[in-house]
């Protein structure tokens, strides 16, 4: 799949009273990049498709629930 997290530099002018603070990262679902589904995907067990909250592993996404979490 493609990769998830994308990236981009905040933009400070010269006369903005707040600093820039860096890079911004987010993060792109993969079903984000899907455009239909294909025949004959690889599927979860019952019991991990239930663990992860999806079915095929080609749409899970590992990203942190909550601020901060890794």
């Amino acid at each position: 799949m493609t990769k998830q997290w994308f990236s981009y530099e905040r933009l400070g002018g010269r006369n903005d009273p707040c600093p820039s603070s860096g890079s911004v990262f987010f993060v792109v679902p993969p079903n984000q990049w899907l455009v239909t589904q294909s025949r004959g995907l690889k599927q979860f067990s019952p019991r991990q498709a239930l663990q992860y909250g999806v079915l095929w592993p080609d749409l899970w996404s590992a990203y942190p629930r909550k601020a901060g979490e890794e």
